[in-house]
């Protein structure tokens, strides 16, 4: 559904029965559901936030065993989830320097444990459809959480599109 020029708002749901998925025998029926606006500042800063909620996640903070345990519930082996609490949220910010250059911010919000996993990037258009990426992915936790294990990344991408 659209809202004003420039701008979209969405909503996602999902109800999963894992026992009708590839003959599972598991009780465990589960939810997920997305909800999420993005808008477009005149030609230049855009906007994203989306909240994400899965009933199979945990509602309590994670540890280094949770993770490392392999989870054998239908909605981390099968239907895709991959994130280990129930709530969170997600901001992008982007905006273009010049018409070849681009910075952008993401972070990925742990609600129930107040983390986060921030991405910066920069993207240079080299030529048509080649883009060269420098990017940094920093996790930032008080705590132990699900976030306060992952590496912190630098990294550079060239990526081609035909």
């Amino acid at each position: 559904m659209s809202g004003s020029e420039g701008s979209t708002v969405f909503f996602e749901f999902a109800y999963v029965m894992p026992e009708y998925i590839n003959d599972f025998i598991e009780p465990n029926n589960y939810i997920r559901a997305t909800a999420g606006f993005d808008y477009q500042f005149s030609n230049e800063l855009y906007l994203s936030s989306e909240y994400q909620y899965c009933s199979a996640g945990n509602t309590e903070s994670y540890n280094l065993l949770n993770m490392v345990t392999p989870n054998t519930s239908t909605a981390y082996t099968e239907g895709g989830v991959y994130l280990f609490n129930r709530h969170y949220l997600s901001i992008l910010l982007s905006y273009p320097l010049t018409p070849l250059l681009s910075l952008s911010f993401n972070s990925l919000i742990n609600i129930t444990e107040i983390a986060f996993y921030n991405s910066f990037k920069i993207e240079y258009n080299i030529k048509e459809n080649l883009y060269l990426d420098l990017g940094l992915f920093i996790p930032y936790s008080k705590n132990t959480s699900e976030f306060s294990y992952y590496p912190s990344i630098l990294y550079l991408s060239v990526r081609l599109y035909q």
